[in-house]
C-alpha cells in the first residue's frame, strides 16, 4: 500500500489532506519525536500550515506535544490513531443516522397530512412511466374493487406491465371488472386478455358503444381519466363527486356491455 492509499484512508476517516500528510509523516518517525522544522521537510508542508494543523491533531488525540526546546511532536501509534478515528466516525455516523430517521419520520408525517389535505385535488400525469407506476401502486393498494374501461389495445399495454399485480389482487378477493371498447373479434385475438378473463375474480365485458377513451376506478375512491391520445396522459383524483360520476358512468356501460367469458361457478357476478 503506497502513501496515496494511506492518505485516502485517513481522508475517509475524517482527516483533511494536509492533516493526513502531517500525521503520516509523524507515524513514520515511529517513537522518535521530531521538530516542526524536520516535520516540514518530511511532510513537504510549510511551517505556517503545521502550526495550524498540529494543535488540531492534538485535540483529536492523534499527536502528542513534548515540552522541550525546541518543541517536539510525536504521533500515537497507528493502531491507536486509527481506532480513535474509526470511533469518531462511528459516533458521527450514528448521529447522522438518527437525524436521517428523524427526517424520514418528519416527511412521512407531512406526506400523511398532505394525503388528507390534498385528497380532493386533481393531479395530471403526463409521462408514461409515472402513469404506469401510479397504476401499479393503486392496484397493489386496492382492497375491494378495481374497474377498468379502455380500448383493447391500450388496455393490453396497461395489463402487460401489471398482469402480476392484477392476479395478486384477484387472489386476495378484489373484484376486478374490465370493460373493453372494441369489437369481439379485436378483443378475442389477444391472448393476454383471454388469460385475464379466465382468472377467478376477474370479469371482462366488451362494447362498441362506449364514448370515452379510458378510465380506472379503485375501491370506488380513486379514479384515473385518460385525457389525451397517449397512454400516459391522465388525470387522477380522490374527489368524491368525480369518483361517483365515473362510477355511475361505468356501471351504466357495464350493464349494457356483452360478456366476453362466462364466469366460472363461484366467481363474482354483477
Amino acid at each position: 500500500m503506497n502513501d496515496d492509499d494511506i492518505l485516502g484512508i485517513f481522508n475517509k476517516l475524517g482527516l483533511s489532506y494536509l492533516q493526513a500528510k502531517a500525521y503520516l509523516a509523524l507515524v513514520k518517525c515511529g517513537s522518535r519525536p521530531t521538530t516542526i522544522g524536520n516535520l516540514s521537510k518530511l511532510s513537504n508542508i510549510v511551517r505556517q500550515d503545521l502550526y495550524r494543523i498540529l494543535p488540531t491533531l492534538q485535540k483529536m488525540g492523534l499527536v502528542e506535544k513534548i515540552l522541550s526546546n525546541p518543541m517536539l511532536y510525536q504521533a500515537l501509534s497507528l493502531q491507536i490513531g486509527l481506532s480513535k478515528l474509526m470511533a469518531e466516525k462511528k459516533i458521527e455516523f450514528n448521529k447522522t443516522q438518527e437525524m436521517a430517521i428523524s427526517l424520514i419520520d418528519t416527511f412521512q408525517t407531512n406526506e400523511n397530512r398532505n394525503d388528507i389535505e390534498d385528497s380532493e385535488q386533481f393531479i395530471i400525469l403526463s409521462e408514461v412511466k409515472s402513469f404506469i407506476e401510479k397504476i401499479k401502486k393503486e392496484i397493489a393498494a386496492s382492497e375491494c374493487s378495481i374497474d377498468f374501461l379502455y380500448k383493447t389495445n391500450r388496455f393490453s399495454i396497461l395489463s402487460f406491465y401489471n398482469i402480476g399485480l392484477i392476479e395478486k389482487a384477484a387472489k386476495k378477493g378484489v373484484k376486478i371488472r374490465i370493460l373493453l371498447r372494441d369489437k369481439i373479434a379485436d378483443v378475442t385475438k389477444l391472448r393476454s386478455i383471454i388469460a385475464l378473463g379466465k382468472m377467478n375474480g376477474v370479469e371482462i365485458r366488451f362494447s362498441e358503444e362506449i364514448p370515452v377513451g379510458g378510465l380506472a376506478i379503485f375501491d370506488n375512491k380513486r379514479i384515473f381519466f385518460r385525457i389525451a391520445n397517449t397512454i400516459g396522459d391522465a388525470l387522477c383524483t380522490k374527489n368524491f363527486n368525480t369518483v361517483k360520476l365515473g362510477s355511475v358512468f361505468f356501471e351504466k356501460m357495464w350493464n349494457e356491455a356483452h360478456i366476453l367469458i362466462p364466469q366460472k361457478k363461484g366467481a363474482h357476478a354483477n
